[in-house]
């Protein structure tokens, strides 16, 4: 392995000023240079152990497979074939017996209407999703700073007692005596 040194100013300096008087031989010895001056082009030490542990590791999970599973996977791989081979012969009878209620274009054409109608369905809600989010986030900016959050929370009290005060304004009259008798 070869040492790693600092990147040298020096020899930097050298090889930009050769680059920018293009004299290419000795651009080349000093980037050659800085080259050798780069980390090698290996892996730190300890990798391939490293490697070799969690093969052995994921070997062995492997390994703890139940002896059950191992004997029936060819017997459920086999069935499963067996039952999509049974379904494709199948398979050409049902949609001959399915052809008059139902034809492929008005399949294609029920799907295309219904995602449309989804479209047209979930275009304004996510641009009202938009629309809240950027005045949530209008509104989250200010109250940042604990003097608007003390003013918000005096502005939500205000606004209850008003609340509560119109509400005993309204309901303060709502007997029938005002009305003139029959």
């Amino acid at each position: 392995m070869r040492d790693q040194r600092p990147i040298d100013s020096e020899t930097l300096a050298r090889w930009l000023d050769a680059e920018h008087g293009d004299r290419v031989a000795e651009a080349e010895a000093a980037l050659a240079d800085l080259f050798q001056a780069l980390p090698p082009r290996s892996p730190r030490p300890g990798f391939s152990q490293r490697v070799m542990s969690e093969a052995r590791l994921e070997q062995a999970v492997t390994a703890k497979a139940p002896r059950w599973a191992m004997r029936w996977t060819p017997v459920a791989l086999a069935a499963f074939c067996g039952a999509l081979a049974w379904a494709f012969v199948w398979l050409r009878f049902v949609l001959r017996a399915l052809g008059d209620l139902w034809s492929p274009a008005e399949v294609i054409e029920t799907v295309t209407a219904r995602l449309v109608s989804i479209h047209l369905w979930l275009s304004p809600v996510w641009s009202g999703a938009r629309q809240v989010a950027v005045i949530w986030q209008t509104l989250a900016e200010p109250l940042q700073s604990p003097p608007m959050l003390l003013l918000a929370g005096l502005c939500l009290l205000v606004a209850a007692a008003a609340l509560g005060v119109l509400r005993e304004l309204v309901q303060i009259d709502r007997r029938w005596v005002y009305v003139d008798p029959i």
